[in-house]
């Protein structure tokens, strides 16, 4: 799990969707969009899997920003 300089780690719960989408590779604004919006509908995320709940997000998006994800 590296995190490089190109992409340095984005904290989901409190993240807004132009940085999700930035930070994280295989996301647009929409995915990124909608990710905040779950958000607010759920609560802060407990684990980086809870992202598979939103449409657009799957274990290949997680599995690829691996490192990025940061839950605090």
């Amino acid at each position: 799990m590296m995190v490089t300089a190109d992409y340095p780690p984005v904290n989901i719960n409190q993240a807004s969707a132009p940085q999700i989408a930035v930070a994280l590779k295989g996301l647009g604004i929409k995915t990124a969009t909608a990710i905040v919006a779950y958000r607010k509908a759920n609560g802060s995320s407990k684990t980086a899997y809870s992202l598979m709940s939103v449409k657009g997000v799957g274990r290949r998006t997680l599995v690829k920003n691996e490192g990025v994800i940061a839950l605090e």
